[in-house]
């Protein structure tokens, strides 16, 4: 919410000591400026503070939120200011939002409309007039990441911008990490969404991706990896198919459906990993896919198995153990690293040099938030209530009975819960057992272990079963991911 944002998030001094100049002090003066539109799709924390404050992702605007003190020395209460420089047409948009900023947060809005043709430079200069008044242009800050000078002419109100800030001798801090810390908690309205994102999510991948590979395996078909993600998207973006009542308007998927086999070349386990064109092979088979609702992003990630050894049961469930542990170890107060280590030492000696080197990181209106990755190094960045994680533990460089290389990986969507109460993953329907994720096609071969005739099904008795079960629609927990 808008009162988090300015109470304990951006510029209270709350923000965690890993994040460096994150914390901003109980004066603060944030700018988040937004370029001309671009045809291609990348996650910018501009945009998510817009998307949080007004619902829209809007193109060249600045917003300007100053906190300062109210009373003699700093104390009493704090004046709160946000100052919006845009379009006509943009600021109409906004307008609803005032009044509803000033009675929840106590901020006022204040609306810079510039003409058609303008630049912005003359509004520009009269919000950083007003941060000088208030004494703000020392803790002046905006998303270094995203202000990339020198400006070409097709970016008349970045150049205004870049020009203003020079005139008025302001050496930016960077801003992203205090933003990071005030928007990782989610309120319940915004979990609300991440719900819904994670019901469509799970859905996708339980009645469509799973029927999708069974068909193809039992029918022997041949299908690209590039297409498989298409048909996945598809499913997404328009949710009745998978039996979700949600408005497509409001759905969008957070990157295309992800989906790899074979070893050649080797597997990504990373979130920008891509399909390719290759033809889906009959061995170890990762899927990872992810929707949005109302631009709140969700994730999961599964392995699925084709005709595994006994090494392939045990690595796997080991991976299975090792995901669990990462979950149950993001509780509030607990340090990200807690839920790296966890993992590590589920997977013990034989696996811990085959883990990726982090496990998730936080998700929200952006898909990856850089500050809070879990990983070993996150020794500071604490865990905190409403957080939403993408838990994805993978194992790379592994080696079948037969000298084939392989990988797997788990991903969850999870929820931090109050002080006290244990993560809900929110994905968790889908399952992850072995014996739901493992297809025997070799059920005859004399050579094959008893173990994995014992726990890896027939190909007709599987998808029987697993076409059953989805039909009951009846959620399934994943072994050692135990249903929070």
């Amino acid at each position: 919410s808008l009162t988090s944002f300015y109470g304990a998030g951006a510029g209270s001094g709350k923000s965690d000591p890993s994040l460096g100049s994150g914390s901003l002090g109980g004066s603060f003066c944030i700018a988040v400026i937004a370029g001309p539109a671009s045809e291609e799709f990348m996650y910018r924390k501009s945009a998510a503070l817009q998307l949080f404050l007004f619902g829209y992702e809007l193109t060249d605007t600045l917003v300007v939120c100053m906190q300062t003190p109210g009373g003699p020395g700093g104390e009493g209460e704090l004046t709160k200011e946000m100052h919006v420089v845009s379009s006509a047409k943009k600021c109409r948009l906004i307008e609803p939002c005032i009044e509803k900023c000033l009675k929840d947060a106590g901020v006022t809005v204040i609306l810079h409309t510039k003409e058609k043709g303008d630049d912005g430079k003359k509004h520009i200069d009269e919000v950083i007039a007003r941060a000088k008044h208030v004494g703000l242009l020392a803790q002046f800050a905006h998303i270094a990441k995203e202000y990339t000078p020198p400006f070409e002419d097709s970016a008349p109100f970045l150049k205004a911008y870049d020009q203003a800030i020079k005139a008025a001798s302001i050496t930016p801090q960077d801003a992203a990490n205090a933003l990071a810390t005030a928007l990782a908690p989610k309120d319940e309205s915004e979990i609300l969404y991440v719900r819904k994102a994670a019901m469509l999510t799970t859905a996708a991948l339980n009645k469509f991706v799973v029927k999708q590979l069974e068909d193809t395996i039992e029918e022997e078909k041949k299908i690209k990896h590039s297409k498989l993600s298409e048909l996945t998207e598809d499913s997404i973006v328009h949710p009745t198919q998978v039996g979700v009542k949600l408005n497509e308007e409001n759905v969008e998927i957070c990157y295309q459906p992800i989906f790899q086999s074979g070893s050649s070349p080797a597997y990504d386990l990373r979130p920008s990993a891509q399909s390719d064109d290759k033809i889906m092979t009959y061995d170890t088979i990762l899927v990872s896919l992810g929707a949005r609702y109302n631009n709140y992003c969700t994730n999961i990630s599964r392995t699925f198995l084709i005709d595994p050894d006994d090494g392939q049961q045990k690595a796997y469930q080991k991976l299975v153990d090792a995901h669990a542990a990462a979950v149950a170890a993001l509780v509030e107060g607990a340090k990200l690293s807690d839920a790296y280590e966890a993992a590590k030492g589920a997977l013990g000696d034989e696996y811990a040099a085959k883990l990726t080197k982090s496990v998730g990181y936080v998700m929200g209106l952006e898909f990856r938030e850089s500050a809070y990755v879990i990983n070993a190094k996150a020794t500071a960045a604490t865990v905190k209530a409403g957080m939403v994680f993408n838990v994805s533990v993978g194992l790379s460089d592994l080696v079948t009975k037969k000298g084939k290389k392989y990988a797997m990986q788990i991903a969850d969507t999870v929820l931090v819960k109050p002080a006290g109460e244990a993560p809900q993953v929110l994905t968790d329907a889908a399952t992850k057992r072995y014996s739901d994720i493992a297809y025997n096609l070799e059920g005859d071969d004399e050579d094959e272990e008893p173990a994995e005739k014992e726990n890896a099904k027939s190909r007709d008795a599987k998808t029987k079963g697993k076409k059953e079960a989805a039909a009951a629609a009846a959620p399934a927990g994943g072994g050692g991911g135990a249903r929070r």
